[in-house]
């Protein structure tokens, strides 16, 4: 593997023109979920296109997995500020020949271009306030303490989630943070506390946000990772079933 950056200049055309950007890989979903930001150069190639993002530093890929990380390893030997890559699926043996000792996870892009079915609990619903900061982090820490979404972020817009007993002030049992941008809904960080698994929480919070963002988004896109099946499942009866599998990992 070519350790070195002539890769992108011998093979790629560098670009940092969205539209050409977009033209080149088809419209793909995962360009939307992670390269409508400001700051972004994609390497374009017969087999893999790639790109960083200098707003929320991160290389991203689509194509031959095993191409684009060619082009990865040039990049980073370049000095390019990367500290999370995410590839098409592939290997953990290829990733670790290039870069020994990262932590590799799996994980699938899922989208849906319909409305969810109705669930029931839906309108136990609420979005959360500012104030609501410290209970949302616990219930993140409880539930997906890897959550990269977090109250107080630039990541959210809005926090949804549900209360114990319908109360106002009640114990906050379920979140979902609603990332929309670039004209794509995205929910990220959907956790129910450990000790209300099993009730129809997740289920009724991922319907009724997914609902509300459908209203003003071609489609809605989520993440979830290969190890949590039961979530696979629910996300797919709730039409989450147009799927991109990816590996991630993280450098520095």
């Amino acid at each position: 593997m070519r350790a070195d950056h002539s890769v992108t200049r011998d093979s790629y055309t560098v670009t940092s023109d969205w539209d050409e950007f977009r033209a080149a890989v088809g419209d793909h979903p995962y360009l939307w979920s992670s390269a409508g930001l400001e700051g972004f150069t994609a390497y374009l190639g017969p087999a893999a296109t790639v790109w960083h993002t200098s707003e929320r530093p991160m290389i991203g890929a689509l194509g031959d997995p095993a191409a684009a990380l060619e082009v990865v390893v040039g990049l980073v030997a370049a000095g390019v500020d990367a500290p999370r890559v995410s590839l098409p699926r592939v290997d953990h043996s290829v990733i670790l020949e290039a870069f020994p000792g990262v932590e590799l996870s799996d994980w699938e892009l899922r989208w849906s271009e319909s409305p969810p079915p109705v669930m029931a609990g839906e309108s136990r619903v609420v979005t959360l306030d500012e104030d609501a900061a410290a209970q949302i982090n616990a219930v993140l820490d409880a539930a997906l303490p890897a959550a990269h979404t977090r109250p107080g972020g630039d990541r959210a817009r809005q926090w949804f989630g549900i209360r114990a007993d319908d109360d106002a002030d009640g114990d906050i049992l379920a979140v979902a943070a609603d990332c929309t941008s670039s004209g794509v809904g995205r929910i990220n960080s959907i956790a129910v506390r450990p000790d209300r698994h099993g009730r129809g929480l997740g289920g009724a919070l991922t319907a009724a946000v997914t609902r509300r963002l459908r209203a003003e988004n071609d489609f809605v896109q989520l993440g979830v990772m290969d190890s949590n099946v039961g979530a696979q499942r629910l996300y797919a009866r709730l039409g989450f079933t147009r799927v991109h599998k990816m590996t991630s990992f993280r450098l520095g």
